[in-house]
């Protein structure tokens, strides 16, 4: 039986302490998910032991600037589609030229 469930039971039959207790749970169940990102990572964070939790925030600040970084490529390569200084790339046309001799 759900929260909601069991909470419209415990009003049909007036338990107060029943509906209040399923009500508080029902009430816990959406403040949990409802956790910002940043929340569930420090919750995350405080479960490590203290000797990791430096390694892994280093980490995930290592992953947020190579995606920082990542993410000013992209939008970069856009812009050269849209401004038009990109084309297809024929790669059989490049192996041709690649082996073709060199003339000097």
């Amino acid at each position: 039986m759900g929260a909601i469930d069991g909470l419209a039971g415990a009003v049909e039959v007036g338990d107060k302490s029943r509906s209040r207790e399923l009500a508080r749970q029902l009430v816990d169940g959406i403040e949990k998910a409802m956790k910002t990102t940043a929340e569930k990572a420090a919750e995350a964070l405080e479960l490590l032991p203290e000797d990791l939790r430096e390694t892994a925030v280093a980490y995930l600040l290592e992953q947020a600037e190579k995606f920082r970084v990542l993410k000013g490529q992209v939008t970069e390569g856009l812009d050269d589609v849209a401004a038009g200084r990109v084309s297809e790339w024929n790669f059989d046309a490049f192996l041709r030229q690649a082996r073709s001799p060199k003339v000097k």
